[in-house]
């Protein structure tokens, strides 16, 4: 009897045991999608003809490091590589088929591959034009692309355009959080407008209807 007890108690401890190691492995299962999910903004998007990649190997002597563009056709040209096919491809499953071929060619390569989309950043900043971004720069840092704000601009107002259409985003949590650009989901050819502040629009209307008071006095002494 004393025996049979034990044996309970000892497939009892071993089931917990097994439940438990499963219950982790769920739990990091869950961990790893959730990382997953939140990288998704950035590296599961497609390289458009005009976008980019910027090769950093911190390891070997060969002249690899630089920005490279994929071409009109969906081709792109890598030092030691040639010619690679980015067509509809996700950047995560292109920088692994990069990862793996320089892998090939040197011994554990110290690579970093980011991906290069264009924005367009408009509206009240020093130098509006077109930029290249990886997704990882704050908001701060995309304007100091462009040259800085204006003293007219509203930064709260911020927005995107997309498609000729208008997307909203949180602008005043963005910039007290620190967020970057991949948090808000900015994609390759969006726009990032920075609109003017209350003040400057009214100060130009006030200019306007000080001109036309002007003109409209001119106009009264020639009738006159």
């Amino acid at each position: 009897m004393g025996n049979l007890k034990n044996n309970i108690v000892t497939d009892l401890a071993k089931l917990y045991l097994k439940l438990n190691k499963s219950v982790k492995m769920k739990k990091l299962l869950i961990l790893a999608a959730l990382i997953s999910v939140l990288s998704t903004n950035t590296f599961a998007q497609i390289l458009k003809p005009g976008d980019g990649i910027r090769l950093t190997v911190y390891n070997i002597e060969d002249k690899v490091n630089g920005d490279y563009f994929v071409m009109e056709d969906g081709t792109i040209r890598l030092p030691y590589l040639g010619v690679l096919d980015a067509k509809e491809t996700f950047f995560n499953v292109l920088k692994e088929k990069i990862v793996a071929k320089y892998d090939s060619i040197y011994k554990n390569p110290e690579l970093s591959v980011q991906p290069l989309f264009r924005v367009s950043i408009i509206g009240e900043v020093n130098k509006p034009g077109v930029y290249y971004v990886t997704g990882f720069e704050k908001i701060s840092d995309v304007l100091a692309l462009a040259g800085g704000k204006t003293s007219s601009a509203d930064l709260d107002g911020i927005y995107l355009v997309r498609d000729g259409k208008k997307v909203e985003v949180d602008a005043e949590q963005i910039f007290e959080e620190g967020n970057i650009l991949a948090d808000f989901d900015v994609k390759s050819g969006d726009k990032i407008f920075v609109p003017r502040n209350f003040w400057a629009k009214s100060n130009d209307a006030s200019i306007l209807v000080s001109a036309l008071a002007v003109v409209a006095a001119i106009i009264g002494i020639f009738v006159n």
